[in-house]
């Protein structure tokens, strides 16, 4: 399912803000955690709430318990532009940091081979993905390194994975320090390296799960 979809009700595209931030910028910050991406990089000066709302981001949920501040904008990916909804996180005045919904056309293949060509191989080397998928593979989430989780689904039957969300856990809180990697261990199966070295021969698996453990075997493992 297209993850601005899920979105569109509270509001948030009702018009979309162009920023000069790249797509892989947004990514290398979120690598580093909720809370190292500069307020710049997204139009504004701080996170703070009052600041959010006066750059036209809109409320969801209760602002006395959890909740978000969101505001959906075109940023810059390759040769053409995507969609994303940015979203800044609180408890209540607690300030938490940051995720992010990804609109259609961004592949995770492509998401992997541009950090491949980022980082050196001995970081390469270092990094550490972790899998997760639903039962029949057709959506899943990768675990960088412990911090970044990337949640990706398909679409269609021949479709390759695309991207949905960058999610990162809010460390600095008591509460909510582990919420997106334990979201996704709570709803999705961990599968290893060597599961998914076996399943590559399984003719039953779809082909975005396939091309995805080939590409992981050509250049990460």
């Amino acid at each position: 399912m297209n993850a601005i979809k899920d979105v569109a009700s509270s509001g948030a595209l009702s018009k979309e803000f162009m920023i000069s931030t790249t797509f892989y910028e947004l990514f290398d910050s979120f690598m580093g955690g909720a809370r190292d991406l500069h307020p710049q990089k997204m139009g504004v000066d701080s996170f703070s709430r009052s600041e959010l709302v006066g750059n036209s981001y809109e409320l969801v949920g209760d602002a006395s318990d959890f909740h978000f501040y969101e505001k959906a904008y075109d940023v810059p990916y390759h040769n053409r532009k995507v969609i994303i909804v940015f979203k800044y996180y609180f408890n209540g005045e607690v300030s938490l940091g940051a995720g992010l919904s990804v609109g259609d056309g961004v592949r995770l293949t492509a998401l992997l081979k541009k950090l491949l060509m980022a980082v050196s191989r001995q970081n390469l080397d270092d990094l550490q993905l972790s899998f997760f998928f639903s039962d029949d593979r057709r959506e899943g989430a990768v675990i960088f390194d412990d911090r970044l989780v990337v949640r990706f689904d398909q679409w269609g039957a021949r479709n390759a994975y695309m991207v949905s969300t960058f999610e990162c856990d809010f460390v600095e809180s008591e509460l909510f320090g582990a919420i997106a990697k334990n979201a996704v261990k709570d709803s999705l199966e961990s599968v290893s390296q060597s599961v998914m070295k076996v399943e590559v021969e399984a003719a039953d698996k779809p082909s975005a799960y396939l091309r995805l453990v080939k590409i992981l075997q050509k250049y990460f493992w």
